[in-house]
Parts: C-alpha cells; structure tokens; sequence
C-alpha cells in the first residue's frame, strides 16, 4: 500500500481555500516563511484529510462560504476522507502540487526541527 503526504490547493466551486506558493521542497529554508498550502494524506484512491475540518470550525477561517460548508458537513466532524481528488457533490477540489519524500513529511509532521535535521 503506497501511502503518501500531499500538499497543495483546495478549491471550493473553483474559490481558493488554501492556494500553495510555493513547494516546500525547493524553498528558501534560511529563514521562516509562511506557507499558504494544504496538505492531506492519500492511499490507494482515497484522500484523508485531518485538517479540513479544524480549518473550517476555526474562528480565523473567515471565507464567504464558511456556513454553507458547516451546513453541508454539519458540526463536529473530524476528519474528511472520500475517493479520488474531488467531491462533485459538494464542489470540493484537491489540486496537488508535490508528493512530500519521506523526510519531509516527518518533518510536517514532528515540526521544524525535525525538518532541518535533513541536508537539502
């Protein structure tokens, strides 16, 4: 099974949620920088994302269609997972743009620490 740490842009009816800019693998590292992107987990054909909905339920997620999200998926839900990259129903898009090596995704994951621990 071929598991694997993706990041790039999600669309809501083609509006930006999160819009990548720039690949964490090829950034400037020197210094920090902050990063517009969205990252999910995919295996086989299935997305599992972790953090859709903790951005969505967030007082700082001020998108226009905010409600109507909350009203699609409901309240406390945790963690969306579905097949394939878009779900036509409710208008939602992942759009990758790299599939993180595994240092990285550590990194990600256990924090920036752990990221400049690697030689780039």
């Amino acid at each position: 099974m071929d598991v694997r740490l993706v990041t790039g842009n999600l669309t809501y009816h083609d509006s930006f949620i999160f819009k990548q800019d720039f690949k964490i693998s090829t950034g400037d590292h020197t210094k920090f920088k902050l990063w517009g992107g969205h990252a999910w987990v995919e295996f086989e054909n299935t997305i599992w994302d972790l953090s859709f909905f903790r951005s969505l339920y967030s007082e700082k997620f001020n998108k226009s269609y905010k409600d109507e999200l909350i009203r699609l998926f409901g309240m406390g839900r945790g963690v969306l997972a579905f097949e394939g990259r878009k779900i036509m129903e409710v208008g939602l898009e992942y759009h990758p743009i790299e599939i993180l090596p595994d240092h990285l995704a550590t990194g990600v994951i256990q924090g920036i620490p752990e990221m400049l621990k690697t030689e780039w």
